[in-house]
């Protein structure tokens, strides 16, 4: 009885039936939930508890590392309270170590380089310090108190109009010289004042500081390249902004792909990427074992320049290019390359039909 009652509702709603088995949105629906259900697992499986919310007061500025490797990590603070005078604290698990006070400012970097100095067992603090137009390196050891760098002089930096524009930013830690020891490499970028514009070294072993040819490319990002015999090789790519004449050495009215090698000398020709206003980007990609580069321009401004997108192996040779135009409504531009993948590009247009 039952079942001849399915039977006939089956055939008097038959249509009915078809339509809603084979709708678009239910066929997408049931695509999607085999999709899903068969993914691998993509994050690994964490628990994440707030454990903390601090406010961040004017002019401080919070770190996190684990410096004496017992799985959890201090806080370093760096608060800059007058123009000529900041401190820097150092806590673990709540308490704090110690307080240490500096005269000058402290230069922002784009990640706070942490690493053993010399044959300490312990991680150091390595930051930068304007006072008196010069720019000096510190290396700090909070749990020896100790100080393996102090007021390192690296470079003469004059703000213009008053106004703090050089940004030190980490490269790597390299042993180039194969003493035991790594050396710092590091780069200054500027915006309106145009200098310092330099990649710089610093050697623990002679306590020296080295500096690459004057340049007036506006580098903002890096990236290191392991050669084949084992040399270091420093990629970098700049921003147009166009503060500088056409004929400054490497004039900021083009963005440009560098190579340094470890001497901080060029190893090969730098190549001409955009023109200002242009914003250059770069991602690695590996393909079969071997390692290229995808670098992304986007002209931004009221010429016949066109947006490109160009792939360079690790000797700056030119691979493919593609060129497009800018669109205002876009939203960003993101270049993203998995490990043994094509680079993905995509671009958020609101105004896409």
């Amino acid at each position: 009885m039952g079942k001849s009652l399915v039977v006939n509702f089956y055939r008097e709603h038959k249509d009915d039936v078809l339509k809603t088995v084979t709708n678009p949105f239910i066929l997408s629906l049931v695509v999607a939930v085999v999709i899903i259900i068969a993914l691998p697992p993509i994050f690994n499986k964490y628990k994440l508890d707030i454990v903390q919310r601090t406010r961040l007061q004017p002019h401080q500025m919070l770190y996190y590392a684990d410096l004496n490797n017992d799985g959890v990590s201090e806080k370093i603070e760096f608060r800059q309270q007058l123009e000529t005078f900041f401190y820097v604290t150092v806590s673990t698990k709540n308490k704090v170590i110690d307080q240490w006070n500096f005269q000058g400012k402290v230069l922002l970097t784009n990640k706070l380089p942490v690493t053993k100095a010399g044959n300490d067992s312990l991680k150091s603090i390595w930051f930068f310090v304007l006072h008196d137009h010069k720019i000096y390196l510190n290396c700090l050891n909070p749990f020896e108190n100790k100080f393996p760098v102090k007021n390192k002089f690296v470079t003469n930096y004059v703000p213009k109009n008053k106004s703090t524009d050089c940004h030190p930013h980490f490269c790597t830690f390299f042993d180039s010289n194969k003493d035991g020891i790594k050396e710092f490499y590091f780069f200054t970028e500027t915006g309106y004042s145009r200098q310092p514009r330099a990649v710089f070294k610093y050697d623990p072993a002679t306590d020296s500081v080295y500096s690459s040819d004057k340049s007036y490319a506006d580098i903002t990002q890096s990236m290191l390249v392991d050669s084949t015999n084992h040399q270091l090789d420093l990629i970098f790519t700049s921003f147009a902004v166009g503060n500088t004449p056409l004929d400054d050495p490497y004039s900021d009215m083009f963005s440009w792909l560098m190579c340094y090698n470890h001497s901080l000398t060029l190893k090969y020709k730098p190549v001409k990427i955009g023109f200002y206003p242009s914003e250059s980007t770069i991602t690695p990609l590996f393909v079969d074992g071997n390692k290229y580069f995808v670098v992304m321009n986007i002209y931004k401004g009221v010429q016949k320049h066109l947006c490109s997108l160009r792939l360079f192996n690790t000797q700056l040779k030119l691979i493919k290019q593609k060129k497009f135009s800018f669109s205002p409504g876009w939203w960003g531009a993101k270049l993203y390359s998995p490990k043994k993948q094509l680079p993905f590009f995509y671009i958020i247009n609101p105004d896409y039909s």
